[in-house]
């Protein structure tokens, strides 16, 4: 009978359709986490910005200011690639329910013909 075989069929779809979206998803994590690391390096780059010209009253950065720019790149940053991800992650999902029902669409007409067939063979092998 077939429909063991289509079991076997439709996991074997659905694993590969997952690992199609899950390497989509980790291109977007991995640009994500690029793109929250500049907010970091900036707060790096202007504390050791600091440190380095202590001698200097005119260039320091107050704690207020460098928090201040901090916020507002990290909001703007942190606002785009949520973004980014969120559609990412939608756009895989929709793509894996969609080949999960086309699956199971073709599993439903596979099954119909099987149990066609077996009518028929029922009726031709009934004693009239």
């Amino acid at each position: 009978m077939a429909v063991p075989a289509l079991l076997l069929m439709e996991e074997q779809s659905a694993y590969r359709s997952a690992s199609a979206s899950d390497g989509r998803t980790l291109y977007a994590l991995i640009i994500g986490i690029i793109g929250l690391l500049i907010p970091a390096v900036l707060i790096g780059f202007l504390a050791h910005y600091n440190a380095r010209n202590t001698g200097h009253p005119a260039v320091l950065w107050r704690a207020s200011e460098i928090t201040a720019v901090a916020g507002l790149f990290t909001s703007i940053v942190g606002t785009l690639v949520g973004a980014f991800l969120g559609v990412q992650v939608g756009a895989a999902g929709k793509d894996f329910v969609e080949k999960t029902a086309s699956q199971a669409i073709q599993n439903a007409e596979e099954l119909k013909r099987e149990v066609q067939k077996l009518r028929e063979e029922l009726a031709s092998n009934k004693p009239s």
